[in-house]
């Protein structure tokens, strides 16, 4: 036979926010939900249609002082290593200019960039978010088999589809 691939990508929902949506489904009141990432950072749903559709994920980064900047959280699939990897790249190219990049992570997040005479953290705030990892976009699609074929479904006719399940069983 010819075999068919699809792909699918289903983003990480907090485990709690699910059981109150179903709560809800079978009580017949409305529902959001959102995807919730383990690394914390900040999301964008502009363009979130109920599980189909592109998530902006940004760092949360923080102005130390004019001169420092602090990075405590990193966006969804980057790693520390990644992340100050992209930071150095644009350094190098010119994209932004930093004097020094320090990994201070233990158990929690923290980046600290140094910044030479006459840059300010303001102006590059808003670079890192251009031309480094500190901003991502990551695209959900979601394709169950549902009835023996293989379907898009949102985030909401997967709840109903599990709560309907649920209920029969």
């Amino acid at each position: 036979g010819i075999a068919v691939g699809m792909a699918t990508r289903i983003l990480p929902h907090n485990f709690r926010e699910l059981l109150q949506a179903q709560i809800a489904i079978l009580t017949e009141q409305d529902f959001e939900i959102f995807p919730d990432f383990p690394q914390k950072g900040l999301i964008d749903i502009t363009d979130y249609d109920q599980g189909n559709g592109k998530v902006r994920c940004r760092a949360r980064i923080k102005e130390k002082n004019e001169k420092t900047i602090t990075i405590t959280e990193i966006p969804y699939g980057t790693t520390t290593t990644s992340l100050i990897d992209s930071i150095e790249k644009a350094a190098k190219s010119g994209k932004i200019k930093i004097m020094s990049i320090s990994d201070y992570t233990a158990e929690e997040v923290e980046i600290e960039i140094k910044l030479p005479r006459n840059i300010y953290a303001k102006d590059t705030i808003k670079a890192l978010y251009a031309f480094t990892k500190c901003e991502t976009a990551v695209t959900s699609r979601i394709i169950v088999i549902h009835n023996k074929r293989p379907v898009e479904m949102n985030t909401e006719q997967v709840l109903r589809a599990n709560v309907e399940q649920l209920v029969d069983l």
